[in-house]
């Protein structure tokens, strides 16, 4: 979408400037990396754990990072922090995994 608006909206496009990468903050490029390594432990972990027991556990991992991160003010988010009602949110979502998962065995 974006070459087809630079292309025609009657300018050239031109490859970007290294002032144009040196602007870029460090975490955006550990963005692809880690989403390549995450891809590729789903499906090394899918087999090994089941889709529901490994979606449960790494949608938990994203929701405390994102609290944590909120709380923080990491990656050039607004600060907010943790209150008494996120750690009951967060404790409920924990004890409802481990209520999911515990009594799961593995068939292999």
């Amino acid at each position: 979408m974006c070459i087809y608006a630079d292309i025609h909206d009657g300018h050239t496009p031109t490859a970007p400037l290294a002032s144009d990468f040196k602007s870029i903050p460090t975490y955006l490029w550990f963005g692809g990396i880690l989403s390549a390594f995450g891809v590729g432990s789903y499906y090394y972990l899918i087999p090994k754990m089941g889709v529901g027991s490994l979606m449960s556990f790494a949608l938990s991992g994203q929701l405390i990072l994102a609290v944590v991160a909120g709380h923080f003010g990491w990656f050039e988010q607004p600060i907010k922090p943790i209150t008494v009602k996120t750690i009951v949110g967060l404790f409920a979502m924990v004890v409802g995994i481990i209520f999911i998962n515990g009594g799961t065995t593995n068939a292999h």
